[in-house]
């Protein structure tokens, strides 16, 4: 809602009971008068204005609508941040899945471009481990060779 419609909403949201003079215009019992919340309450104290049931009801829909257009716009913000942070935390991950690829890609092409037998034991050992096959630590080349499916 606007501030405008609340404000009408708060000028509407006081009657006369008796008469009564503000701003320079006098004000007969039933009257409604329009006030904003500082000039009502000297007025509510001593009886000569109560609030209006109409004006209020108006007053507390249009309270229960900004409360209701606040929850949207924190459930949207809400909302766009845990899409930031989910896209940001899928950047990173296929970030993560390129960097690893491409160091596998380098030791498969390091290893693929050589055969077995033209493998150290070293680049033996690291490929078996790559592989994730288990061998004995003072295990020989052509164990390794073995092993590997050479």
């Amino acid at each position: 809602m606007t501030s405008i419609k609340k404000a009408i909403v708060l000028a509407l949201a006081y009657t006369a009971t008796r008469t009564i003079r503000h701003n320079g215009e006098r004000y007969q019992d039933g009257d409604l008068i329009n006030l904003d919340d500082r000039f009502a309450k000297p007025l509510l104290e001593c009886g000569a204005v109560v609030v209006d049931a109409k004006a209020l009801a108006a007053r507390a829909a249009l309270d229960n609508q900004a409360d209701l257009e606040q929850q949207a716009l924190e459930a949207e913000r809400r909302a766009k941040a845990e899409a930031d942070a989910l896209a940001k935390a899928e950047a990173e991950r296929a970030e993560r899945e390129a960097q690893q690829a491409k160091a596998e890609g380098q030791s498969e092409q390091h290893t693929e471009s050589k055969t077995l037998s033209d493998l150290t034991v070293p680049e033996l050992k690291a490929l078996a481990t790559e592989r994730k096959i288990d061998f004995p630590s003072r295990a020989t080349r052509a164990d390794l060779i073995a092993l590997l499916g050479g």
